[in-house]
């Protein structure tokens, strides 16, 4: 696997509530995160190039996300997921930290929003698709990450305008 990783580095932990940027590109079918792991306390923001993905997690979500594609998994007090390629793949995955007013991790936990998965499907025009809200003028990945963010807490503000 090909990975990029823009956050973290040794001289930079953070930028604003982002705490992991990964660009990866992996021909193969095992890679990182194929078997089950766990999160807490973060929201994943995750879009495809290329490749398809099959996601399963414990909140009983199971989808598949294909190039246009992009997804939320907000790990809330915590959560196990595995995202299994069915093809090689091509993607951007965006972690933000759950807001901590806290200073120990017990009780920014406890205010941590609830576990969420939510999935934005590309259109066959290149947009993509977002059942009841508006079209977004962006490019593609723009736009389903600005649908996808409105509900995640710590990166709403990052996308608009």
């Amino acid at each position: 696997m090909h990975l990029l990783r823009a956050l973290p580095q040794s001289s930079l932990t953070a930028v604003g509530p982002f705490v992991f940027v990964d660009h990866y590109r992996h021909e193969g079918l095992r890679g990182i995160g194929d078997r089950p792991h766990p999160h807490a306390g973060i929201d994943v923001v995750s879009y495809l190039f290329k490749g398809v993905v099959e996601h399963r997690d414990s909140m009983g979500s199971h989808d598949r996300l294909g190039p246009g594609d992009a997804q939320v998994i907000r790990a809330g007090r915590g959560m196990l997921h595995a995202e299994r390629p069915l093809s090689g793949r091509h993607g951007l995955q965006l972690c933000s930290a759950c807001r901590r007013n806290s200073s120990t991790w017990s009780r920014a936990m406890r205010r941590c929003a609830p576990r969420r998965f939510r999935h934005a499907k590309a259109t066959a025009r290149g947009s993509t698709s977002w059942p009841g809200k508006s079209m977004v003028c962006a490019d593609r990945w723009r736009s389903a990450a600005a649908r996808l963010s409105r509900g995640c807490v710590s990166s709403r503000g990052l996308w608009r305008r």
